[in-house]
């Protein structure tokens, strides 16, 4: 089953027939935050290529989307989050500027963040979006360490180029390092 503001997808994939939404979900997390509203055109063929992605598939630790705004990445975002939970893997999703927010937070209380660094997929939409300081863009760079260290995938949405995203994390070396 699939949100209602999804089904275009849906009906657009299975050339327009109609499909019956089923009462109860196996993916509850993604009902509960898959935004309402999702765009009506894409690139089919990307999404399923996208939403073929797993955990480790293609030799690959992650999965990074890159596009102009309107271009379909948040869609595809969502269709893999709902993919991987129906499979028992249920991501943390959540947008670069909440993630701004937490490091943010965490960084000046000096908490820990082990919640993003041990979680089985972490999915960031929009990333160079978030205001970064040097304190946040330091602990986003040990996140990213961390994840890389136990071989856990990430996947992002950005619509800012290689070096664009190296520029908005303050120092060029920890730009270079969070990029990598």
């Amino acid at each position: 089953s699939v949100c209602e503001n999804c089904m275009g997808l849906v009906r657009l994939h299975y050339g327009g027939e109609q499909v019956q939404d089923a009462q109860s979900s196996g993916t509850p997390s993604w009902d509960e935050k898959c935004p309402p509203r999702m765009p009506d055109v894409i690139d089919i063929r990307a999404l399923e290529r996208v939403v073929s992605w797993r955990p480790n598939s293609y030799g690959a630790k992650g999965l990074a989307l890159k596009g102009p705004s309107g271009s379909g990445k948040t869609t595809a975002y969502w269709c893999l989050a709902r993919a991987l939970e129906s499979e028992g893997r249920t991501p943390v999703t959540i947008t670069a500027v909440e993630l701004g927010r937490i490091l943010s937070k965490a960084a000046r209380d000096i908490e820990a963040v082990d919640w993003l660094c041990g979680c089985a997929v972490l999915m960031v939409d929009d990333l160079g979006k978030e205001k970064s300081t040097p304190a946040m863009a330091a602990l986003l760079w040990e996140v990213l360490d961390k994840r890389y260290g136990r071989g856990l995938p990430m996947v992002i949405t950005t619509r800012f180029s290689g070096a664009e995203l190296r520029g908005r994390f303050g120092e060029e070396s920890l730009g270079d390092d969070i990029c990598r």
